[in-house]
C-alpha cells in the first residue's frame, strides 16, 4: 500500500475504501496535538465542566427537596384543612368544627389504630447555627395521638413535653440547624421562654425539621385558643378519601377540605421543583450558550494553531468531510471530559449534602441534594450538545478552506 507521500492518487484507497480508518487517524492526530497544547484544551474542558456542575447543583436542589417531601407523606392519612387553605400555615379550624369532623367521620376511622390528631402550627424565629441570623421555624403543637402519625418517631434523648407546660422537643435536623435546641437548653420565642426537654428522630427529615410542644401549650401561649390548623385522620388500608370528602361536603358545619398526606406533600414539593426547573433549565441554556462560544473559540484556536498540519492532511488525500468529522469528534471528546468532571464535582460536592429552604409553611425544611443518575445523564447530554455545537462551526470552516490557504502560514 502506498503511504501518504505518494500523493492524491492514494486518497481513494485511504479515504474511500476505509473512511472509518481515515477518520480514526485524523481523530488520533487531532487529540495528540490537543494534548500538546494544554492551555486551549483546558479552556474548552473547563467551560463545559462549570456549566454541567452548576446545572446539576441547581436542579439537584429541586430534586432533593421534592424527594424529601415525597417521602414524608402517608397515603392512608388524610390531612384536613380549612376550605381554601393550601397549606397548614394558612388554615384555621375551630375546635368545635374539628370535634364535629371527628364525630362525623367516626365510621371511616373506627378501625384505625391511630385516633384523630388535632394540631396547631406556629412559625417562630430561631437563630441559625451557621450564620447567627434568624430563620423561620415550624413549632407544632400535638397531642399524644400526633406522635403516632410520624413514621419511625422515637426519642434520641430526654422525654416528651408535659401538656400545658412551656416545654418542647426538637427534631434532629432542627437541632443541627438552629442554636439553643439541645436538650436542657432554654430558648425564647416571643415573650415566652421554653425548655428543651428532648430530641427526636423520624424516618422523614421533614418532621425532624420541626420543634414540637403540647397542643394546649401552643394554643395558650400563641393565642390560638379554640382553634387548630389541621386535623389528621387515619383512614386505614382502604384509604377512602372520596367518602371523607363527600361527608365533609354534605355537612354544612364543615367548611373544610381533605387531601391524602402524600398528595399534600407532593403538591407542596411540586411548586418549588417546578420553580427550579423553570429557572434551572433556562439558566443552564444561557450558560451553555457561553460554553458553546468558549468551545467554538477554543476549537478554532486549536485548529488555527495547527492549520498547516490540517492542510497537509488534506493534501495527502484526506477528504474535507473526514477532516470535519475529526474536528467534531475532538470537540465531543473534550466536552465529554468536561461533562464527566462536572458530574464528578456535582456528585462529590453536592449529592447528599444537607441544606435548607423555605417549605410550604414558610419555615425552613432541611433536605439533601439529590444528584441522581438521571440528572447525571442529563448533564452528560448537555455536555454533548456543547461539544457538537461548539465544534461544528470550526469543522465546517476548515472543510471549506482551500488546501493552499491551510498550508500557507
Amino acid at each position: 500500500m502506498t503511504g501518504p507521500a505518494s500523493g492524491p492518487a492514494a486518497s481513494p484507497r485511504r479515504d474511500g475504501a476505509a473512511p472509518l480508518s481515515a477518520l480514526m487517524t485524523v481523530i488520533g492526530i487531532n487529540l495528540g496535538v490537543s494534548a500538546r497544547r494544554p492551555g486551549r484544551t483546558l479552556a474548552a474542558v473547563g467551560a463545559t465542566m462549570i456549566v454541567v456542575a452548576a446545572f446539576l447543583a441547581f436542579v439537584g436542589l429541586g430534586e432533593g427537596f421534592q424527594r424529601t417531601l415525597d417521602s414524608a407523606g402517608d397515603p392512608q392519612v388524610a390531612v384536613v384543612l380549612s376550605r381554601g387553605a393550601q397549606s397548614e400555615s394558612n388554615s384555621t379550624i375551630t375546635t368545635p368544627t374539628a370535634d364535629a369532623l371527628i364525630a362525623a367521620a367516626s365510621n371511616l376511622i373506627a378501625s384505625s389504630r391511630r385516633p384523630a390528631s388535632q394540631e396547631v402550627l406556629v412559625v417562630v424565629n430561631s437563630e441559625r447555627r451557621d450564620t447567627g441570623m434568624p430563620a423561620n421555624t415550624t413549632l407544632r403543637g400535638v397531642t399524644d395521638a400526633g406522635y403516632a402519625y410520624r413514621a419511625g418517631f422515637h426519642l434520641l434523648a430526654g422525654r416528651r413535653p408535659i401538656p400545658g407546660e412551656n416545654e418542647l422537643i426538637a427534631g434532629r435536623a432542627a437541632a443541627r440547624l438552629y442554636a439553643d435546641l439541645d436538650p436542657g437548653a432554654t430558648v425564647r420565642f416571643g415573650e415566652t421562654e421554653w425548655r428543651v426537654v428532648g430530641l427526636f428522630a423520624t424516618r422523614s427529615i421533614v418532621h425532624e425539621s420541626e420543634i414540637w410542644t403540647s397542643v394546649t401549650a401552643a394554643q395558650s401561649l400563641f393565642r390560638r385558643q379554640g382553634q387548630v390548623q389541621t386535623v389528621r385522620l387515619d383512614l386505614g388500608p382502604d384509604a377512602n378519601l372520596e367518602a371523607l370528602s363527600n361527608l365533609i361536603d354534605d355537612d354544612p358545619r364543615l367548611s373544610l377540605s381533605a387531601v391524602a398526606e402524600d398528595a399534600y406533600f407532593a403538591r407542596q414539593a411540586g411548586s418549588l421543583a417546578a420553580f427550579v426547573r423553570k429557572v434551572g433549565y433556562p439558566m443552564a441554556a444561557i450558560m451553555a450558550i457561553g460554553a458553546i462560544a468558549g468551545m467554538v473559540n477554543s476549537i478554532h484556536s486549536l485548529i488555527m494553531s495547527r492549520r498547516r498540519e490540517t492542510g497537509m492532511m488534506r493534501a495527502f488525500g484526506y477528504r474535507p468531510g473526514t477532516i470535519a468529522g475529526g474536528i467534531v469528534v475532538e470537540a465531543l471528546v473534550l466536552a465529554l471530559i468536561g461533562g464527566a468532571l462536572g458530574v464528578g464535582v456535582a456528585w462529590l460536592g453536592f449529592d447528599g449534602r444537607m441544606s435548607s429552604t423555605l417549605g410550604p409553611s414558610f419555615s425552613q425544611i432541611v433536605f439533601a441534594f439529590d444528584v441522581s443518575g438521571l440528572l447525571a445523564a442529563q448533564g452528560m447530554a448537555l455536555a454533548l450538545a456543547i461539544g457538537l455545537l461548539g465544534g461544528l462551526p470550526t469543522a465546517l470552516w476548515c472543510a471549506r478552506r482551500p488546501v493552499l490557504e491551510m498550508i500557507r502560514r
